[in-house]
């Protein structure tokens, strides 16, 4: 499965990257030798309440860590096992351990999925909403890039930053306006995202949005005050970098040049 890509611009680069790390990264499938640690995370994998219970009696670590530092909690949580996250946490889980590999905790991979439920009992149990990952990336961003609304609503009423950046200067709006999701770009908006901030290359949401083909949430962006006539670095405009005919007649009724 091939990313798909921003034309030219370090932002292009940074945005692949997350994609691939995040959502094409091997996180579940590392073999481990035959243990009560592999037995712990299976059972957490699989869903299997009774299972972890038995295994924690036995003497089992809660937070064994995998070579590449995944715990139950966290595989737990990104497969939405919500039951098991809530025994994990009970038993003493560390909720913001992060696993090695991609920088990511529990709620992070939760938000990527989307699973909201995860996502209240672990931030109930003191997750912490604004926690930098791997490039500097936030549960809202990954939830933002996966277009899981309901997680990012759930988390910024849980405090989150809306405008924070990651490494790139990249935010939550632009990552949700690269994937085409209108509604997360309608909420973050709603929620007081800035339409017009910038990447380190100069690329707003709006630019970005357009390079991608999504009229959808540039009708959006305009609609939240995007200006039409920014450049980036590269002197290079929404108008100007526009892909389809529909797109372009949206920023000229907008006042585009």
């Amino acid at each position: 499965m091939e990313p798909k890509r921003i034309h030219h611009s370090k932002f292009s680069v940074f945005l692949i990257a997350v994609f691939v790390w995040f959502l094409m990264s091997p996180l579940l499938t590392q073999a481990a030798p035959p243990n009560k640690g592999k037995e712990l995370r299976n059972a957490a994998r699989s869903g299997d309440s009774a299972k972890v219970l038995a295994l924690l009696a036995k003497g089992t670590k809660v937070d064994h860590r995998l070579d590449n530092g995944v715990t139950a909690l966290i595989i737990a949580s990104m497969k939405g096992h919500a039951p098991v996250v809530k025994i994990l946490l009970d038993k003493g889980a560390q909720v913001d351990l992060k696993e090695n590999k991609m920088d990511a905790t529990a709620l992070m991979l939760a938000s990527m999925s989307g699973n909201t439920e995860v996502i209240k009992i672990l931030l109930d149990n003191g997750a912490e909403v604004n926690l930098r990952g791997g490039m500097g990336a936030t549960a809202l961003m990954l939830a933002s890039l996966n277009g899981k609304t309901g997680a990012v609503e759930m988390l910024l009423a849980r405090s989150a930053k809306v405008d924070i950046k990651a490494n790139g200067g990249v935010t939550a709006l632009m990552f949700a306006s690269q994937d085409g999701h209108a509604k997360t770009v309608k909420t973050l908006l709603n929620k007081g995202a800035q339409v017009d901030l910038t990447a380190d290359t100069g690329e707003t949401a709006l630019i970005i949005a357009s390079i991608k083909r999504h009229a959808e949430v540039v009708k959006v962006l305009l609609k939240h005050g995007a200006y039409v006539n920014h450049q980036n670095k590269e002197g290079k405009t929404a108008l100007s970098v526009a892909k389809t005919e529909r797109i372009a007649n949206l920023l000229k009724a907008a006042g585009a040049k």
